[in-house]
C-alpha cells in the first residue's frame, strides 16, 4: 500500500482529535542490498518526508513519515512509520509528535506545521512481529549530539559518556 497514491482527495480534517490530544500525556522513552529489509535494532535517523493522508481501507486520516537511516548500520537505507490517527492513538501520536520536538496545542495544528518535522533527528526501533509478520518503527528520543548518545563499546564506560547508567 503506498499512502501517497491514495485517490481520496477530501481534505484531513484532524479538530475531532484535538480533546483526545490535549488529554493525553506526555511518556518519556526508549552486507545487504537495497532490496534486502533493515534488519530489526536501534538506528539514528532524519525525518526526510512526513505527509498527512488517508487509509485506503477505511479512510482514517494517518501520518506518514519516510526516515533515512543516519547509523550505526544500514546508512542511507530508507524506512517509514506510518500512524493511523484515531481516538485510541492519538496519546501515541502525541509522543512521536513530542519525540519530534514538535510541541502542538491541538492536533489540528500538525497539517499547518509539517514542515518542522523534516530534517529532525530521531533515534528509531524497528521491531517486526513474527506471527503479524509487519514491521513497527518506534520513535525512542530524539537524537542529540553524538556525545550524549549511549556507546556500544565498553571503552565509553571508561569515558564516562554513558549517561543511562541506572544509579
Amino acid at each position: 500500500m503506498n499512502p501517497r497514491s491514495n485517490s481520496d482527495t477530501r481534505p484531513v480534517d484532524l479538530r475531532q482529535f484535538d480533546s483526545a490530544y490535549g488529554r493525553s500525556e506526555r511518556t518519556e522513552p526508549a552486507a545487504r542490498t537495497n532490496y534486502d529489509e533493515v534488519p530489526d535494532g536501534y538506528y539514528d535517523a532524519r525525518v526526510e518526508d512526513a505527509t498527512l493522508s488517508r487509509t485506503q481501507t477505511t479512510g482514517n486520516p494517518m501520518l506518514v513519515w519516510r526516515l533515512r537511516i543516519l547509523g550505526p548500520s544500514n546508512q542511507g537505507r530508507c524506512v517509514t512509520k506510518m500512524r493511523v490517527i484515531t481516538q485510541k492513538t492519538v496519546p501515541f501520536l502525541k509522543q512521536d509528535l513530542e519525540r519530534l520536538g514538535l510541541h502542538l496545542t491541538r492536533l489540528s495544528e500538525v497539517q499547518e506545521r509539517m514542515n518542522e518535522m523534516i530534517d529532525r533527528e530521531i533515534r528509531i526501533q524497528k521491531k517486526t512481529d513474527p506471527a503479524r509478520k509487519w514491521a513497527d518503527i518506534n520513535f525512542v528520543r530524539e537524537r542529540k549530539n553524538p556525545g550524549s548518545e549511549p556507546a556500544d563499546s565498553e571503552s565509553a564506560w571508561n569515558a564516562g559518556i554513558d549517561d543511562d547508567i541506572p544509579f
